[in-house]
């Protein structure tokens, strides 16, 4: 037998025994991003680069469109952050005008999000799409109190996810206790509407528990979500300004 043919054997026979011993499973998925200026050894096309130029410089002009102005950094951190809470209270706020209809609370996961802060300043629409470059489209789910303490306890198991002003919680361990939903206790029998991103409503990151329930598509990627909500807070002369407010905190 070949050497080869022998190491293979061995390593299917290794990952067999490990497999019947115990089974894994992914919960969590958080890369990092990096950005490449230009490829190394590549020569441009004049060409190509005359045909693509028009079109470079409708987008750059459109992604160069300052939307909105921030007062002061915000920072992407666990459990809770400035840079969570205005994505997360963006969502809940146009949740609740695209269905015309109150939204207890909105979530959005943490690896969702793709920069670690946002410098105080102009925000154009090309920052927008560095915060949120995936398709990701904001839904609006149904669910009883006990579904809405699976996925707190969800959240509280990552360490945290960014949350709007209407949910609060303690994280104990991995699990979430004190939740409190517009002010008032869960109650488990109860039913709350609250928004996320489809990625999550569909079972993502280890939410499996939530592809069934009932739910309504805005049709509205969050990255627009954003762009809508930060041109109307422009038009009425208002700046960007966030604050931690003790929406998610650890047990002491």
């Amino acid at each position: 037998m070949r050497k080869h043919g022998l190491l293979g054997i061995i390593l299917c026979s290794l990952f067999l025994a490990c497999k019947s011993q115990q089974s894994w499973q992914l919960t969590e998925i958080d890369p990092e991003t990096y950005r490449f200026d230009r490829y190394v050894g590549v020569s441009e096309d004049a060409d190509i680069n005359a045909l693509i130029a028009p079109y470079k410089a409708e987008l750059d002009q459109e992604m160069n469109e300052v939307i909105a102005v921030l007062d002061h950094e915000l920072t992407k951190q666990r459990p809770e952050s400035t840079l969570g809470n205005f994505l997360a209270d963006i969502m809940q706020v146009q949740a609740e005008k695209y269905t015309d209809r109150e939204v207890a609370f909105a979530v959005q996961n943490y690896g969702g999000i793709r920069v670690p802060s946002v410098a105080p300043g102009d925000i154009t629409k090309g920052k927008v799409f560095e915060i949120m470059p995936f398709d990701n489209s904001l839904l609006i789910l149904e669910s009883k109190g006990d579904v809405v303490q699976r996925l707190c306890d969800k959240i509280a198991s990552s360490g945290g996810w960014p949350s709007s002003k209407g949910l609060r919680f303690v994280i104990d361990g991995e699990k979430a206790v004190d939740i409190s939903i517009m002010g008032e206790a869960l109650d488990h029998d109860k039913t709350y509407t609250y928004a996320l991103p489809d990625y999550i409503a569909n079972g993502g990151d280890g939410s499996d528990f939530l592809s069934q329930e009932k739910r309504i598509d805005t049709k509205k990627l969050i990255r627009e979500v954003m762009i809508d909500y930060l041109t109307e807070l422009t038009a009425s002369g208002e700046t960007v300004r966030q604050e931690i407010t003790g929406r998610i905190t650890y047990k002491d």
